[in-house]
């Protein structure tokens, strides 16, 4: 049975879903090489294609089926059974953990906008996986700190970047050792290697890049995939 910490207040129920403006092209490879790439793929299904045009409608960031698929073979290669997602959105990235977790595996996530967690909500039970499922309404981190379990197997960062430092150590601090963490928009469309880009969001997923590769108890890889993938394997 799936468990909500969504209010249910009217003034709740008013809150809308963000919206950001009309998104930049979201892969650091050549136009040419993310088109061969999403040739590629294999067909998805119609309630992904469906989520995919909600995004684009809504002008909301999400993490684009070659992304997905790598979240899903990921858990599945991990075995992981507790998932924690720090940033949800509507639930484009749950529905493909949730897919791959096994029939007793939890999902958590979290996110500020109850009409968000509302739509996740939707999405995961046409998607069958609602019962996996626990909706947190509020700070990612916050509740984090307060929901999530004390030996966790795969974590998805994907919340505001300039708290991405802060995240790294939140995450590695509960997941078990062969946990792991996944963190997007690590190359950030480019900004991370310029030098002349200096804004506090650069700066915070470089300090995330830098921490995460000098980590003695951690493992981190890169993927130049989409914006940027991290995967981070917890040593010890």
């Amino acid at each position: 049975m799936s468990r909500s910490r969504i209010p249910k207040s009217a003034e709740a129920a008013k809150a809308g879903p963000r919206r950001v403006a009309k998104r930049e092209p979201e892969s650091v490879l050549p136009a040419q090489l993310e088109r061969y790439l999403q040739q590629l793929a294999p067909p998805r299904a119609q309630l992904v294609r469906e989520m995919e045009r909600l995004g684009d409608q809504l002008g909301f960031p999400y993490i684009g089926p070659l992304v997905g698929k790598l979240l899903a073979q990921l858990v599945m290669l991990s075995g992981a059974r507790a998932a924690f997602e720090l940033g949800s959105g509507f639930g484009y990235s749950a529905v493909w953990i949730a897919r791959a977790l096994p029939p007793d595996g939890r999902i958590y996530l979290t996110d500020r906008s109850p009409e968000n967690l509302e739509r996740a909500r939707g999405f995961l039970e046409r998607s069958g996986d609602h019962d996996k499922a626990v909706y947190l309404q509020g700070d990612a981190l916050e509740l984090f700190e307060q929901h999530a379990p004390k030996s966790l197997d795969f974590v998805l960062c994907d919340l505001d970047k300039e708290r991405y430092p802060q995240a790294y150590d939140a995450a590695l601090a509960k997941l078990k050792v062969g946990g792991l963490l996944v963190t997007d928009n690590v190359l950030w469309k480019g900004r991370v290697a310029q030098r002349a880009v200096k804004d506090e969001t650069t700066a915070a997923i470089r300090e995330f890049n830098r921490k995460s590769q000098v980590d003695p108890d951690a493992i981190t890889t890169i993927l130049p995939l989409r914006d940027g993938v991290a995967v981070t394997l917890k040593l010890r």
